[in-house]
């Protein structure tokens, strides 16, 4: 690619759009401190009327007063939008310990920009975003391979392929080994798209010094293409019927509730309004009944609705919790949604920091309820059993499932049933809220969900914790690329269990990793070769970059897997039994253009469906929303309510 070379001092001519690379050494005559940014070259200017900048030895120095930056103030932006991609780098020292300096990017205005940073005399790092004047933190850790030495300089760089991800080094001058593990970061609130590039240090009174500014701006490079581009034919579902419910919420995600019952239908969710609604219809009626309920949604992704209905055809439906006192409406006629009532409990104990309700039924068809009792980082996971005859709850177990001892948590993948007659469950430990503190994906299985056992068939003993003897399948490390979430289970032909998750290999790429029990040990297998890593942090729900589902046995296509990739693309993987190695890949084409084309024009909708609990009745709901948003209030403008739809598909 043609670039051309321009010294700060150069005014870049024509649009910010093309291809370009800006440098300045700082090699030229010192100046006197000055809040004037002019003073150290024409193509500078301070973000800061109190900053105070000079040129000393071929290095910027600043002694800064209030914050935030100096900039490079040319038509050359910062950008990861309109087809362009940007690198920053500079050397940067910063002279006292315990002070931070660094560079800053997509720069609009002192409070709303990027930056990169490191603190001197210790080993933290960060990448943050300022939002409206308060920070965020984008990926932020105490973890450097070394502590940060005042007066010595590094090398800091930061790029960006994709609109809102940032990847990013920091290393001594050269070409030594990078000092942060974390190489990646993505703003899932998705501020800004571009804006100025320049340098940064808040200490006041306090000299940071800056050498060899880089900026480039290029076209973004070609995706890599799918390994297998001769994709095999998949099957195809035809629509038999759909059927409009009503507009909905759609500017949070939030997961709905839909069940067939013999010649009934129930749909949970949230309406335009953002209450908890529950309609009913007979399959032979296109109309509708509405229950609304006393609930509303704010802007909490976690809070999904569960529903389910009891032998008797009682109604129990829970929902809208996120470390919240319990929500929970049972019918008090069958199948009549017009007679849910709110119960303030279940057994009373535990259920003021409920979080992932889950309905589920034992092999008696009794109705079991689990969720977790605690916060992301501290939690244990309750489970109760329904008396129909009763009608109340008490405890399953004498005692939770698992206990994170307060100090950890671990997040669950629901019981399936295998086609091998024992109930399986996956699990994470987390240590605190943020999503990359996940670790040790782990298992357990058992008859009847009371009595537990490990993969060689050991007893547990209840509740599980993170020292359990024979549960980790992988100790996967904290920030070792694995999420909540992981774990998805499935079985070979063989009736052998294989447990679905991702993790970063040897080089730091984010691969999918197949492990499966075989004779009451695990085995693991990598089963992709991307060339993609993606790291994820903090908290909140995030809008996740990589899906893997649990392999299955398609009796035409043999052992078949799912994945969904921003880089790769989507499809099913076709598996080499033995290996778990991909030996074909299949163009995922789920459902008619019809159900999975985005109507709105709303930037960033997304089609969001959900299967009926019935898995053999055909239907399914489809609706339309915004990604994650970290859980927190979106700024207007927000989209218009989407409809909710129930399709039938064969």
């Amino acid at each position: 690619m043609k670039k051309s070379i321009l010294m700060a001092g150069a005014l870049l001519a024509g649009p910010s759009t093309w291809a370009a690379t800006v440098t300045d050494g700082f090699d030229r005559a010192d100046t006197a401190y000055s809040a004037d940014g002019s003073a150290i070259g024409a193509s500078w200017k301070n973000a800061g009327s109190s900053n105070r900048w000079k040129i000393e030895g071929g290095r910027l120095v600043a002694d800064v007063r209030e914050m935030p930056a100096i900039l490079f103030n040319t038509a050359l932006e910062t950008t990861s939008g309109g087809g362009f991609d940007f690198t920053l780098s500079a050397d940067v020292a910063v002279a006292a310990s315990n002070r931070w300096a660094g560079v800053v990017f997509n720069y609009r205005d002192a409070g709303n920009f990027y930056c990169l940073r490191f603190k001197g005399g210790t080993r933290s790092y960060q990448l943050l975003a300022k939002i409206g004047g308060k920070w965020t933190e984008l990926a932020s850790q105490n973890d450097a391979a070394e502590p940060f030495a005042p007066g010595t300089s590094y090398s800091l760089e930061v790029f960006s392929e994709e609109p809102h991800e940032f990847h990013f080094t920091i290393r001594k001058p050269g070409k030594g080994r990078a000092l942060n593990p974390i190489a990646d970061a993505t703003d899932e609130y998705n501020h800004f798209k571009n804006g100025y590039a320049g340098l940064y240090s808040p200490s006041s009174g306090t000299d940071a010094a800056f050498d060899n500014f880089r900026l480039e701006i290029s076209k973004e490079a070609p995706r890599k293409k799918l390994r297998f581009t001769e994709a095999e034919p998949v099957r195809t579902c035809r629509i038999v019927e759909r059927i409009p419910v009503e507009p909905v919420w759609a500017a949070t995600p939030v997961g709905f509730a839909l069940i067939t019952e013999s010649n009934l239908q129930f749909v949970a969710y949230y309406d335009a309004n953002r209450q908890m609604t529950v309609a009913q219809r007979t399959l032979d009626s296109k109309d509708w009944t509405f229950q609304k309920l006393p609930s509303f949604l704010k802007w909490d992704s976690h809070n999904y609705i569960e529903m389910a209905i009891d032998s008797g055809g009682y109604i129990h439906l829970s929902g809208n919790m996120h470390v919240a006192p319990l929500v929970y409406f049972r019918s008090e006629k069958p199948y009549d949604v017009a007679s849910l009532k709110e119960i303030d409990r279940m057994t009373g104990e535990r259920e003021q920091h409920c979080t992932y309700p889950k309905f589920l039924k034992n092999r008696n068809g009794e109705l079991i309820f689990n969720y977790r009792d605690g916060h992301s980082g501290g939690g244990d996971q309750i489970y109760n059993i329904y008396d129909e005859k009763t009608r109340t709850w008490k405890r399953l177990m004498d005692q939770p499932l698992a206990d994170g001892q307060g100090e950890r948590n671990a997040y669950f993948l629901d019981p399936v049933l295998g086609p091998d007659g024992w109930f399986h469950i996956t699990w994470v430990w987390r240590e605190t809220y943020k999503c990359d503190t996940n670790h040790d994906l782990s298992y357990a299985r058992s008859k009847d969900l009371v009595h537990w056992e490990t993969a060689d068939g050991s007893p547990i003993v209840l509740p599980i914790r993170l020292d359990t003897p024979g549960v980790v399948v992988d100790p996967v490390p904290v920030r070792g690329g694995m999420l909540n979430g992981n774990g998805k289970i499935g079985f070979d032909s063989q009736k052998r269990v294989v447990l679905a998750y991702h993790k970063f290999d040897q080089n730091g790429k984010t691969q999918l990793y197949n492990a499966r029990l075989e004779n009451g040990k695990w085995k693991i297998y990598q089963t992709s070769d991307w060339d993609y890593r993606w790291y994820f942090s903090g908290g909140g729900c995030i809008n996740s970059k990589i899906h893997i589902a649990a392999v299955e046995v398609d009796p035409e296509k043999g052992l078949l897997q799912a994945f969904s990739h921003k880089k790769e693309g989507s499809g099913l993987f076709k598996l080499d039994e033995a290996t778990l190695k991909p030996i074909g890949f299949l163009r995922s084409m789920p459902w008619p253009k019809e159900i999975g084309a985005t109507r709105s024009d709303f930037p960033g909708m997304q089609v969001k469906t959900r299967m009926d609990r019935n898995s053999g009745s055909g239907y399914l709901l489809r609706w339309e929303a915004l990604p994650p948003y970290r859980d927190v209030a979106r700024p207007k403008p927000w989209p218009k309510p989407a409809m909710l739809e129930v399709y039938k598909v064969q």
